[in-house]
């Protein structure tokens, strides 16, 4: 065990796929939030993002080339992606006068799933096509909160990724898993 110190309190901790990497959510100094990417080979530490607006929840991408994370920097929390190299530009992935965050990208790296917190509906799950129009589209939707998807890494034996996910649809929040059947 080793700790490694950084000029922020960290959280929201994501391991990149060929574990060398962590990116995480901090609150430096001056309260802004932002992310950082810990080397646990060197135990260094550095910043992802530069923006004062917060920064939150950062993800990798399934070949470890990118980064997805939620920001406000224009108003409401919308989905940014950004090379998990320190230089590179970012790029505006979901926007919407809602509230998302950015959950999983699928093994293939073909979608990524997010949480959106509508008024009517709570929250939602969403997948994004990562090629193509990249035209978001509902995957769950009803008048219960739908939060946090995960997919499964292995594929079942057709070839299906599942996710689990989270929903007080019985009055409690419970554990589902479903098949991912995007289209």
């Amino acid at each position: 065990v080793r700790s490694v110190d950084g000029p922020f309190m960290g959280r929201f901790a994501d391991l990149d796929p060929q574990e060398n990497t962590v990116a995480l959510h901090g609150i430096d100094e001056n309260t802004v939030e932002a992310l950082w990417l810990l080397d646990l080979r060197r135990a260094v530490v550095s910043r992802l993002t530069a923006s004062t607006a917060s920064n939150q929840r950062p993800i990798w991408s399934a070949d470890g080339k990118n980064i997805a994370f939620y920001s406000n920097r224009a108003g409401a929390y919308d989905i940014y992606s950004r090379p998990a190299a320190t230089a590179g530009a970012e790029e505006l992935l979901v926007q919407s006068p809602y509230p998302k965050a950015a959950d999983a990208f699928s093994p293939d790296g073909k979608f990524l799933l997010y949480t959106e917190d509508h008024p009517e509906t709570n929250g939602d799950i969403w997948h994004l096509p990562l090629t193509g129009d990249r035209k978001p589209v509902p995957y769950i939707k009803s008048r219960f909160d739908e939060l946090w998807p995960r997919f499964s890494r292995v594929p079942d034996a057709r070839g299906r990724h599942w996710f689990v996910y989270l929903s007080n649809r019985t009055g409690a929040f419970e554990v589902y898993l479903r098949p991912f059947l995007p289209g």
